[in-house]
Parts: structure tokens; sequence; C-alpha cells
């Protein structure tokens, strides 16, 4: 690398994607019980609840990879081929894997043909349909030196700028046109086709990540003068701002599950935002052993959980996903097996074929283009 600057551990990032994971858990699981058509009044709105609280985890999820990118390279010295290399196998390797489960699975929603699979390797929506987020976020490191250059200087803070504001535009544009406000033209059509799979519509989380990975001690410090009754109270007011988003939303088009309820939202990138200052300061709560090995196995639960949920409907789907209790207890049961399953192929060298390389096993690799690692010394530390 072309500076000394040692990297350090950084134990807010284990928190954030732990309870990210959950989030994305809780998407899946809970609101299945919507998906199966079986829950109305209480459990329809249980579930519908839960599904909104939990829209913070992929615009945070892309936020953290843009904070390691700035706070780990700088522009000059930054070897990309070295580094797209070392993304792509420990991203597609067991993207792959999943996909081909996936495109064999594919005759359950309808008969295979070749431009469905062409669509599922290269997108990401076939039968595990979250997998969409790892042909996302390598786009991100595709053009990762014009983040790196964009991030460096007075350049940084117009770059973040001009993102957020394109960002919420972009996405404010796509709510208009699905609910009927704006007409939908040839145009939108072309521009919004998959757009929860490019990176247009997640681009200004990935900026403030580059901001907040650039300014680490600043935002530490910022934080730290906040109280938690004032980060709380926003949080809330976002909370409440995108229930009521999502009411709107079925109240025009009479539907549950809509895109009204995705995160192509304005207000989910308002929200997000909220709980991330909120999840950041609540660190210390992540010094729980549990919660620091669920974000630190995040990857891996994120491939495995939709395949243990599915056979967990199969199995008892009457008893865990159609009612607010029984998606309760599914939710707790999936983590708990998706994480069990991850942790044992996480012992063996090679399960990160399987289930991603977790950040310890990317730390003690023979990376030349990585710093060494080096725990801090102050409060926020946590023992590895």
């Amino acid at each position: 690398m072309g500076n000394s600057k040692q990297i350090q551990y950084i134990p807010e990032i284990d928190g954030l994607r732990a309870i990210s994971i959950i989030g994305v858990l809780v998407i899946h699981v809970v609101t299945e019980i919507v998906w199966t058509g079986q829950a109305t009044g209480f459990n329809a709105n249980y579930a519908m609840f839960w599904n909104q609280w939990s829209r913070f985890c992929v615009p945070i999820f892309i936020f953290v990879s843009g904070l390691l990118l700035a706070y780990r390279y700088e522009f000059e010295g930054f070897q990309y081929f070295r580094f797209i290399k070392r993304r792509f196998v420990d991203l597609f390797v067991p993207y792959m894997f999943w996909t081909l489960i996936s495109i064999f699975n594919l005759h359950k929603w309808g008969t295979l043909h070749p431009a469905w699979i062409k669509d599922v390797f290269f997108t990401g929506r076939g039968y595990y349909f979250q997998l969409y987020f790892i042909p996302l976020i390598f786009q991100f490191y595709l053009l990762s030196p014009i983040w790196l250059y964009l991030s460096k200087g007075r350049r940084l803070r117009y770059f973040a700028s001009a993102a957020v504001s394109v960002n919420i535009l972009y996405l404010g544009y796509y709510q208009l046109v699905f609910l009927g406000i704006l007409p939908s033209t040839g145009f939108s059509n072309f521009i919004f086709n998959n757009i929860q799979g490019r990176f247009p519509a997640w681009i200004g989380y990935f900026a403030l990540g580059c901001l907040a990975g650039k300014n680490l001690d600043s935002l530490r410090s910022w934080l730290k003068r906040r109280s938690l009754w004032s980060l709380s109270t926003l949080y809330a007011a976002g909370l409440g701002l995108i229930v009521w988003d999502y009411h709107y939303s079925v109240v025009l088009t009479k539907d549950l599950m809509n895109p009204g309820e995705n995160f192509m939202r304005p207000v989910v990138f308002v929200y997000a935002v909220c709980a991330f200052l909120l999840f950041w300061k609540l660190t210390p709560l992540y010094r729980l052993r549990f919660l620091r090995s669920v974000g630190e196995l995040s990857l891996g639960i994120y491939f495995v959980h939709l395949a243990v949920r599915n056979l967990t409907k199969e199995a008892a789907a009457s008893l865990l996903y159609s009612n607010w209790l029984g998606g309760t207890v599914g939710l707790f049961l999936v983590l708990a097996i998706s994480y069990g399953i991850v942790y044992l192929f996480s012992q063996d060298a090679d399960g990160w074929i399987i289930m991603g390389k977790t950040p310890s096993r990317k730390q003690a690799a023979p990376i030349a283009d990585q710093q060494p690692y080096k725990p801090p010394v102050d409060s926020l530390t946590i023992e590895k």
C-alpha cells in the first residue's frame, strides 16, 4: 500500500453486521406468514411491522462495505486487479455454489430455460433470491478506483452529498411511478428494470460509508457527544415515518406485499441512516460474544438462511408460518440452525467455499494488499 496507516479492528462493524443479518431473517421468516396467505388482522400487521422495522439491514451492509473500502485503501498504490481477484474468489465461489442449487430448484417456479438460468446467474434472482446482494456489491467493487478517487480530500464531501441526493431522487421517482402518481414510460421501465440489483439505488449508502471510513475518529467523537435519548428519538421518528409510508402505499395499492414495502423508497434511506446512528451508539451491547459471532458469520448466514427457512416451512408450515407466535419462533429457529451450520463449516479450512470467508479468516490470509491486523487500545476495543 501507498501509506503507512495502521489498519485496526473496528468493533462496531461486527455489531452492525449482527443486527443487520437478524433484520434480513426477520424479513424472510416473519413476513413469510403474509406470503402464505394465512395471516390476517393482527398477525398480518405484526408481520408487516417487523418487515418495515428491518429495512435498515441491506442499507447497513452496503454502508459497511463503503466504510471498509475507504478505511483500508488509498488510491495511490491501490492494486486494483489483486483486489478484484481476491473479492471475486471470496464472494463468487460460494455464490456459484448457491446459485447452482438455486437453478436446480427453479422448476418449483416454472419451466427451466436458458434465458432464466442466465438471469439467475448474473442477477441472483432465483430460488434463493437473496443472492442478488453478491452481484450488487461486486458492482461497487468493480468501480472501486472511482470511489477511492472521489473519496480523497475535499472531493469526498461533494461525492457523498451528490450520491445521497441522486439516490433519494432516484428512489423518489421510482416510488411515484410505482404508485401511479407519475406515468410509466419506456425510460422509467428501462432504468427501473431490476432496480434492487443495480448500484444506483444504493449509491448513497455506499458514499456515506466512504465518508465514515475516511473520518472514523470524527464519527466516533460526534456520536459520543450525542445522547442515547436524542438518537433513540431520531430513530423512533424514522421508524414512524417508514411505517406511515408503508400504510400509505397499502391504501393506494390495496396490496400488503408490493414494492411499497420494499427498500426502494426515499423514507427507507432516512430510516436507515437513523438506525445506523443508533446502532453504532449501542456498540457496548455488542460485547455479547454471541452477537459478535453472528456478525462475523453474517455472510454465511446470509447464504444459508433461505434454505433453512424453506426446509422448516416444508416441515412445519402450519405451525411456524401461520401466525405471529409461530413466525417469531420460526425466526429464532432459523437463526439458530443457520448459525450452527455456518459455525461448523467455518471450522473447516475449506468451509468458506460454501459459506464465504469470515473476517477473521480474511485477516489471517496472506493478502499482499492488506495491512496487518492490530486491535485498537481504547474503550471500544473488544478482544477477538
